[in-house]
């Protein structure tokens, strides 16, 4: 599909395909329990992306792409300690994808940090002309930044300091 063409042509080596996940039991668990969470094997790895997840938190890998409908990619990055964006459905290009909703659904990227994912964002988003919805999106993405022609540079948006006297909290 687009995206391994994107990021093969970025450079990518692609190492495989990762398991999906299921929701069973009022807690996202991965099919047969195949997939375990690299922090803590009694612990749960999130949804349907768990696989790429769980590969990324491990070190197996330094990206990965998962798909969301809901929380496909989010959820497994949280529960494995890990960035992961669910962006706009068409600013990733749906073509080749495998949609549980061809309307909502997206691509979205997962990495070990930030800056990795702000990366594999530059060479993912772009307008597909096999994507109609791409070409929307895309259009509303040049109303608001003529300059986006082709892509956006999301690592511009980066700021090293953006947490700087932010107080986290954990909650027990």
């Amino acid at each position: 599909g687009s995206i391994t063409k994107a990021l093969r042509a970025a450079g990518a080596v692609i190492l495989g395909k990762a398991a999906m996940g299921e929701f069973a039991g009022g807690s996202y668990n991965s099919v047969r329990g195949q997939t375990l969470n690299p922090y803590n094997v009694k612990r749960a790895t999130g949804g349907s992306s768990s696989g790429s997840g769980a590969a990324i938190s491990a070190n197996f890998a330094v990206l990965a792409v998962g798909t969301d409908t809901s929380t496909s990619v989010r959820g497994p990055s949280s529960y494995t300690g890990i960035v992961g964006l669910r962006p706009t459905t068409g600013l990733i290009s749906r073509a080749g994808i495998a949609p549980k909703n061809l309307n909502f659904d997206s691509a979205g990227p997962m990495a070990r940090n930030v800056t990795d994912l702000a990366l594999m964002m530059n060479a993912l988003a772009f307008p597909d002309p096999k994507d109609r919805k791409s070409i929307e999106v895309w259009r509303e993405v040049e109303k608001i930044d003529p300059t986006s022609k082709g892509g956006v540079d999301f690592t511009k948006a980066l700021d090293r300091d953006a947490l700087r006297g932010r107080k986290l909290g954990v909650l027990r």
